[in-house]
């Protein structure tokens, strides 16, 4: 979970597919912002898995889903992105945002779930181990 000074945290891939289209998740005083990126009608599917699950976990926090794109067809431009964020209207106080983050931090994110690549290890990689007391 990357911190901002602004009073957003921003928890990057929590949601992905096999065409690499991602959803990152956004906590701040609007509530929950889910950002999709990639193809627009793929990762709507994506949005609404994530939406679902937020709703499940934090009842009382707005969901809004943002989805990244050229510009067309409900999108939102990258360098727009911010403005648009800036827009949301601030429905939680900074206390409820304290405890939906720490809500948030349990259910981790995509990056915490990856499983370590199977298969040989490479010639030249070194295997870390304890030092000895």
């Amino acid at each position: 979970m990357l911190e901002n000074a602004r009073g957003w945290s921003v928890t990057p891939a929590v949601q992905a597919n096999r065409q690499q289209d991602l959803v990152h998740r956004a906590i701040g005083r609007p509530g929950i912002v889910l950002i999709g990126e990639g193809d627009a009608q793929r990762v709507r599917g994506l949005l609404t898995q994530e939406a679902k699950k937020m709703a499940r976990v934090a009842q009382d926090a707005p969901v809004t889903t943002v989805v990244v794109g050229d510009g067309a067809d409900d999108t939102v431009a990258l360098r727009k992105l911010q403005g648009k964020l800036q827009r949301l209207p601030r429905t939680l106080k900074p206390a409820e945002v304290t405890a939906l983050r720490q809500r948030m931090n349990a259910i981790g994110g995509l990056m915490d779930q990856l499983p370590v690549p199977r298969g040989p290890l490479p010639k030249g990689a070194r295997i870390a181990r304890p030092k000895r007391r």
